[in-house]
C-alpha cells in the first residue's frame, strides 16, 4: 500500500514516465525471447525516430534512472540486465539523453559471462558494471552494431 501511495504522490509526467518504463521493459523483455538484442535495439531507435516525443516534459536523469530502475524491479525476474538497458537506452534517448549500452564479459572456470548497463555522459545510470563484486571487461562502444 506503501507503494501505490508514493506513486501517486508523484507527477503525472513521472507517472506518465514510469508507466511507459513498464510497457517497455516488459515488451523489451518478451522481444528478447524472439528477435538478437541487434534486432531490438535497431527496433526501439526506429520507434524513436518514428514517432518523437513531442513537447513533453521528461524528468531529470537520476530521477528517470529511478523510475526505470523501479520498473525493472516491478517486473520481477523476468527483468535481466539486458532488457533493463536496453530499455533504459530507449527511454534515455526518447526524453532526450544521450545514452550508451554498455556490455561486459567475463570467463571463469571455462564459463563465459556477460552482464549489459547503460552510461549517460561518462556516468553509469543504470546497472552496474560490477555487480556481486565480479569483474567484467568492458567491451568497446556497441554504436557500430546498431547503425
Amino acid at each position: 500500500m506503501k507503494s501505490l501511495s508514493n506513486f501517486l504522490r508523484l507527477s503525472s509526467m513521472e507517472r506518465g514516465f514510469f508507466a511507459l518504463a513498464l510497457t517497455s521493459m516488459a515488451g523489451i523483455r518478451i522481444a528478447l525471447v524472439f528477435w538478437p538484442f541487434q534486432k531490438v535495439v535497431r527496433a526501439t531507435d526506429t520507434i524513436n525516430l518514428r514517432w518523437p516525443r513531442r513537447g513533453q516534459t521528461a524528468p531529470a536523469l537520476p530521477r528517470a534512472a529511478k523510475r526505470i530502475a523501479q520498473a525493472a524491479r516491478l517486473c520481477g525476474n523476468s527483468s535481466t540486465c539486458l532488457s533493463e538497458a536496453i530499455a533504459g537506452r530507449f527511454l534515455m534517448a526518447r526524453v532526450g539523453y544521450p545514452a550508451e549500452l554498455r556490455i561486459g564479459v567475463r570467463k571463469t572456470e571455462g564459463k563465459f559471462e556477460a552482464h549489459a548497463w547503460l552510461e549517460c555522459p561518462g556516468n553509469i545510470t543504470i546497472g552496474n558494471p560490477s555487480p556481486e563484486g565480479k569483474q567484467y571487461s568492458r567491451m568497446p562502444s556497441l554504436g557500430r552494431f546498431f547503425a
